[in-house]
């Protein structure tokens, strides 16, 4: 991305991420990661470091976020933003929206697991579904869909979960929650630990 287009999509995201869905989201995305006093947690796919800045208020708990884009410039850019995941252990990685972005995310998700994620971690996730973005876009035609230049592939229910069995993750839960139209609904959510 150019710097004109890294400054847009930085603008869509402080918009997005001002929203009462969003804000609610990251309640229940909080429930689901659950941090305890000392756990090394990753925001992976970080953006503009909305959840972290939530989730660090109420948890005390170490945040850190990776995106490959950077959002800020040297003098202005976090203290929790690494620009490269170090080789340290992690107790628990999350994807708030950021996995229909990366592309090759199963051999993403493989590296994390085999560098960086602590022997009894978690990886969580909360990601658009694939069936409800399908619904919007194909049967309602909404003149105000923008689509996201930026997805990669979004999730289906059985994707997402086949995605993390197959790279010899236990999925703990896994669901769909959000709005719901013709019994479809918005987000799917997944907690997963590696399979002992």
């Amino acid at each position: 991305m150019d710097t004109e287009q890294l400054n847009k999509y930085k603008e869509r995201l402080e918009t997005w991420n001002s929203t009462d869905k969003y804000l609610n989201e990251l309640k229940f995305l909080g429930c689901l990661i659950d941090p305890r006093r000392g756990q090394r947690i990753l925001d992976y796919g970080c953006g503009i470091g909305t959840a972290i800045n939530s989730l660090s208020k109420k948890y005390d708990a170490f945040f850190q976020g990776y995106d490959k884009f950077e959002y800020w410039n040297a003098k202005s850019k976090p203290d929790w933003f690494i620009s490269e995941i170090e080789e340290h252990k992690y107790d628990k990685i999350f994807f708030m929206h950021s996995l229909a972005h990366i592309p090759e995310v199963q051999n993403i998700i493989r590296k994390l697991l085999l560098r960086n994620l602590s022997k009894q971690g978690e990886i969580i996730v909360i990601t658009p579904n694939k069936e409800f973005n399908d619904y919007f876009k194909e049967k309602i035609k909404d003149s105000n869909y923008k689509k996201d230049e930026t997805v990669i592939e979004h999730f289906s229910y059985e994707s997402l979960s086949k995605l993390f069995t197959d790279l010899n993750f236990e999925i703990v839960f896994a669901g769909r929650f959000g709005k719901m139209v013709k019994n479809i609904f918005e987000r799917l959510f997944l907690k997963a630990v590696i399979r002992s």
